[in-house]
């Protein structure tokens, strides 16, 4: 007759025996627990991306740039290069007819001004302008035995100093200088020459007007030329039309006679006299015995 002790279950008695967990072994369920952790893991991911991409969503809605700033349109750009200290690298490309001279008022100096402008940033508050004027001139015969001579005029550098943050007035001041380049006596003044130069500005709607002025004296170069001191006075007016249209009205002072008008998609075209914009261009021209 079987005994107490061999009909009790196999795991009476055994201390410390873990119960299974709805009939699956002990080790399997070590297992189940480090998925539970994986799965975990895995939802507050998703939570965290789900509320990341929640976020973007109301930053597009709520305008909070998150995307490149529009481009500026064709006026806004056009009254910028107008603007002779605006914060933007240009090479503007000038052509001058300068009409009606020698002694029958029948010739033509053909004048390109090549004026690249460039910026740099000093600080927070102020910038650095560079505007250089390089002149390529084709010069007539205006007399019996008068050479006419094409080429390269005398180089004419400014430097403005300007305020990174204008208000209503933009304004910038400082050097000018003009090199002896000319590749011909008759194309440049021989000259080394320095002076202060200054620009003030407004822009209210499609309108743009200023005033440029300089003045400039020899201090150097050839001994046999003359001596120089040019004043430049140049007041401008520009009205912005849509599309990047302009019209143009320049009006020289001192060493710049008479008014021009141009109409433009940012470029100048029109009858300057005697001098050019912002540039004292071409010598004095000598004059046949009388």
């Amino acid at each position: 007759m079987p005994t107490a002790d061999s009909t009790a279950p196999a795991d009476v008695g055994i201390p410390n025996q873990a119960p299974s967990w709805r009939g699956v072994p002990p080790s399997d369920g070590v297992m189940t627990h480090s998925s539970r952790r994986r799965r975990a893991a895995l939802l507050a991911i998703f939570l965290a991306g789900s509320l990341a991409a929640r976020a973007g969503d109301n930053r597009l809605a709520t305008g909070t740039p998150a995307a490149a700033p529009a481009a500026p349109d064709a006026t806004e750009l056009a009254k910028a290069t107008q603007n002779p200290v605006a914060k933007m690298i240009s090479v503007p490309f000038q052509n001058n007819f300068n009409t009606n001279m020698g002694p029958d008022n029948n010739q033509t100096q053909y004048l390109l001004n090549i004026q690249p402008v460039i910026p740099f940033t000093l600080n927070d508050d102020w910038n650095l302008i560079t505007r250089t004027i390089l002149p390529v001139i084709n010069q007539p015969s205006l007399y019996d035995g008068m050479p006419s001579p094409a080429g390269l005029g005398d180089l004419n550098p400014s430097l403005f100093l300007s305020p990174a943050k204008s208000g209503a007035l933009i304004w910038g001041a400082g050097p000018t200088m003009t090199f002896p380049t000319a590749t011909a006596n008759l194309l440049g003044s021989g000259k080394w020459s320095a002076g202060p130069a200054a620009v003030a500005l407004t822009m209210q709607g499609p309108w743009v007007v200023g005033a440029l002025a300089n003045q400039q004296w020899s201090f150097a170069g050839d001994s046999d030329r003359q001596e120089v001191s040019q004043t430049l006075i140049q007041p401008f007016i520009n009205y912005n039309l849509p599309d990047g249209w302009y019209h143009q009205q320049l009006e020289g002072g001192a060493d710049v006679a008479g008014v021009e008008r141009a109409r433009g998609r940012r470029r100048r075209q029109g009858r300057p006299h005697r001098q050019p914009a912002r540039q004292p261009v071409a010598p004095a021209l000598p004059q046949p015995n009388q």
